[in-house]
């Protein structure tokens, strides 16, 4: 058994947060104090300089019609490596872990201690992938691409949940492949299910559907309605389907369409409520345009629900084509996903057989833990070639 070690958490906002990124930081966190180290929360690192950039980013807009993101300069990036430096420095760290912090690392000073950047994609991926990430100026660009590329390239060990995003980072910055590793993610859950939970679990008999996430339209909340629609004029299957997180836009009503909108995993019933949701559906059905990985199909695994949802972005990394559900063409509408869910609800033993293999995938590879031990493989690696 490895020795535990002395974890610097390197975050640009406060990894003890649980809305900070949906979560993740947290249960990064967490799951490296369980199995590699004592963790050493070194963000968030704040700086007023933060102030300066969005009154640039207000001026673009409203001069140039475009984007600035400061957050990815040079000046701002060093301004932030600086501060990291001094907290660094105030501790005696066996390693370093950064979670999506590139501002932080490309200007950060060289040392001994190792150093793993954790990321879920590339700015080469991400720009204009997301709409939150569209339309910089393209000084801003420029910036991220050259931010993204110093930051791997301090780095010592290099994480993507994806191999779309692991490919991104030696396609296009070069990053070395010896460095790089792909590691999924796991589920952002306090409480995991029991495996009886999916082991045991059987068909409702009336195609329960769960859409679960907070934008309806990157999420393909229309393609899920055309796909509700189709089950009954296709196939003759009265589905149901439960809309978890946004709310319906004006037009789209069903009387087996039901909203239950936002619920808050921090708030304790509401976080028993999104349970009970995955504890009664049969399918998780997400047809998502845009997704870097999709920490919810981890989510759903743990409970035995198999996702259908789309081949676009990182969703490859966490769905296993037959293990853990199935992945439909970008291209694809509701006829496709109703004509794929239908296939599955004829067979009783296969539909229990794909729950369980979808446990398995959540118990062997995506989940924290594994994650954690993950990194902690990689770092004894690491400190052997050193020796």
């Amino acid at each position: 058994m490895s020795e535990r070690q002395k974890i610097g958490f390197l975050t640009i906002s406060d990894a003890r947060n649980p809305r900070s990124w949906s979560g993740t930081y947290y249960f990064m966190g967490e799951a490296l104090q369980r199995n590699v180290g004592d963790i050493v929360y070194l963000g968030p690192i704040e700086t007023r300089l933060a102030i300066v950039g969005k009154l640039l980013n207000l001026l673009s807009v409203k001069l140039f019609g475009k984007k600035y993101d400061y957050s990815r300069s040079s000046w701002y990036a060093r301004r932030v490596s600086i501060l990291a430096c001094r907290r660094i420095a105030a501790q005696h760290l066996d390693c370093i872990v950064a979670p999506a912090a590139a501002s932080a690392l490309a200007f950060l000073k060289r040392s001994e201690i190792p150093l793993v950047f954790v990321a879920d994609t590339t700015f080469a991926l991400i720009n204009n992938y997301y709409d939150t990430f569209s339309n910089y100026l393209s000084i801003s660009v420029n910036d991220g691409h050259r931010l993204a590329r110093l930051a791997m390239q301090r780095a010592d060990i290099v994480t993507f949940p994806s191999q779309w995003a692991a490919n991104s980072a030696r396609n296009d910055y070069g990053i070395d492949q010896d460095k790089l590793h792909v590691i999924p993610f796991g589920a952002n859950l306090e409480s995991i299910p029991l495996k009886d939970v999916a082991l045991q679990r059987r068909r409702s008999g009336e195609c329960r559907l769960l859409f679960l996430g907070v934008d309806w339209e990157r999420k393909g909340g229309d393609i899920a309605f055309e796909t509700l629609l189709s089950l009954e004029e296709k196939y003759g299957i009265r589905a149901n389907l439960t809309v978890c997180g946004c709310h319906l836009p004006e037009g789209v009503e069903h009387e087996r369409l039901t909203s239950v909108g936002f619920l808050d995993k921090r708030v304790p019933a509401q976080a028993e409520q999104l349970s009970q949701l995955f504890i009664e559906t049969d399918y998780l059905l997400l047809p998502t345009r845009k997704e870097c990985f999709g920490v919810v199909f981890c989510e759903a695994s743990a409970y035995g629900v198999p996702s259908i949802s789309t081949d676009t972005g990182g969703v490859a990394g966490v769905v296993a084509e037959g293990r853990n559900g199935f992945l439909l063409p970008e291209a694809a509408r509701g006829d496709e996903y109703a004509r794929v869910i239908a296939g599955i609800e004829v067979d009783d033993k296969n539909y229990s057989l794909l729950c369980r293999s979808s446990r398995l995938e959540y118990d062997n590879r995506i989940n924290w833990d594994v994650w954690a031990r993950h990194i902690q493989s990689l770092l004894d690696e690491l400190k052997g070639k050193r020796l």
